[in-house]
């Protein structure tokens, strides 16, 4: 196989041998290539969920390392989880694989996220206040930062100002 040939993507070699080549350029060609062996193709469940997980070994690098990749199918979607890891860690992936379930009420409602809003200040209020009324996650200093404002300034009655509050994921709470 030339160099010009490599650089154009993935090659199937036989049994069942992949070479992963770098899309590369004949100039940048002396780039390493990776030989896997495909050792498992399978359906499986992953609790009570329909799987497919492929398995390559990888005796590439030092030390050699599976590549697991599984297609999930659970609640109308499918998940696709990928995983790397040496001999020494596969059974500890493989139980982190097998761990995937859809969340309880309790796991889903402990899940926040950070989200920006806008809020109005009262006239002669200060970030350090603003902040503490509205519920902002970021510092007064950072506020000022993301504003462009004095993090010590009286701020105007009504001036709009952007925070950030800690909120359920998925929850769409009025600004």
């Amino acid at each position: 196989m030339s160099c010009a040939s490599l650089g154009k993507g993935n090659h199937e070699i036989t049994d069942y041998r992949l070479l992963i080549t770098m899309h590369t350029t004949p100039a940048t060609c002396h780039l390493p290539h990776a030989l896997l062996l495909a050792v498992l193709a399978v359906k499986r469940s992953v609790g009570e969920f329909p799987a497919f997980v492929v398995t390559y070994f990888d005796h590439s690098g030092r030390p050699p390392a599976y590549l697991h990749f599984a297609w999930v199918a659970m609640g109308g979607k499918t998940y696709q989880l990928i995983g790397l890891s040496p001999e020494t860690h596969r059974e500890a992936l493989r139980n982190g694989a097998l761990s995937l379930r859809p969340l309880t009420d309790v796991e889903r409602s402990a899940v926040t996220g950070k989200r920006v809003r806008i809020v109005a200040a009262r006239g002669g209020e200060r970030l350090e206040n603003l902040s503490a009324r509205t519920g902002n996650a970021w510092t007064p200093t950072y506020t000022a930062l993301v504003n462009g404002l004095d993090a010590e300034a009286d701020l105007k009655d009504g001036q709009l100002v952007k925070i950030t509050r800690l909120e359920p994921v998925g929850s769409h709470a009025a600004q």
